[in-house]
């Protein structure tokens, strides 16, 4: 038997930072670029149900020590944890940004 698929769930903080992604590749690129960066990140993330510690532990000791991850994709990073049966997706940031302040958003 296969084992269980944990949960996925795209908190407001990262929904709203994929819709700015594809509304900025949209803007820039054109709406088939869009769908295919907006697809290419959620298929990713769907693979943390199964593999829930394929993405990078994050350097900050604190973030850590919480169990935060970061998952790249192209040139985004995902940032997640697991809680108990769940992935919790807390942000998708552009890693050609200033990330770091995103990440001294997120909770401990």
């Amino acid at each position: 038997m296969p084992p269980k698929k944990l949960k996925l769930r795209l908190l407001d903080s990262a929904q709203i930072d994929l819709e700015g992604i594809a509304l900025r590749r949209m803007g820039f690129v054109g709406a088939q670029s869009a769908r295919k960066i907006t697809n290419k990140l959620l298929d990713s993330l769907e693979l943390l149900r199964s593999f829930p510690e394929m993405g990078l532990r994050l350097p900050s000791p604190g973030l850590h020590a919480a169990g935060y991850r970061a998952l790249i994709v192209d040139y985004y990073l995902c940032v997640y944890r697991q809680i108990d049966e769940g992935i919790f997706v807390y942000h998708i940031a552009d890693a050609r940004s200033d990330y770091p302040q995103l990440l001294k958003m997120l909770p401990h």
